[in-house]
């Protein structure tokens, strides 16, 4: 199990998990079992947050929606955004408010 959770943060979520489950030797019953029982999350849900957690360092370093959703695995910026605000509750604007780039602190101080 630990080896699947590992993969799915190396992938950054983007692991399809019919293919992890081949990979790690279980059927994707019994990985979505385990996985449940180690995380109290499915495979598909863990993929869904380290998924998120890469888009939002993306958001963090001040890329653009579009090239976010490229580099994070998302279909599209529409899909970007919808997961943003059903993980937040904010949309990718508000969020870019509450996550200032460091260039942006380190001015604020200066």
């Amino acid at each position: 199990m630990v080896e699947a959770l590992a993969r799915i943060h190396q992938a950054r979520g983007t692991i399809p998990i019919a293919d992890l489950a081949r990979d790690v030797g279980l059927s994707r019953r019994r990985l979505s079992s385990l996985c449940n029982l180690e995380t109290g999350l499915s495979p598909k849900q863990v993929a869904r947050i380290a998924r998120f957690e890469h888009a939002k360092k993306l958001v963090q370093s001040g890329a653009l929606p579009s090239d976010i959703a490229a580099a994070a695995g998302y279909s599209d910026q529409a899909h970007l955004s919808r997961e943003w605000r059903s993980m937040t509750g904010w949309t990718l604007r508000q969020s870019r408010a509450d996550f200032p780039l460091l260039q942006d602190a380190q001015a604020l101080q200066g």
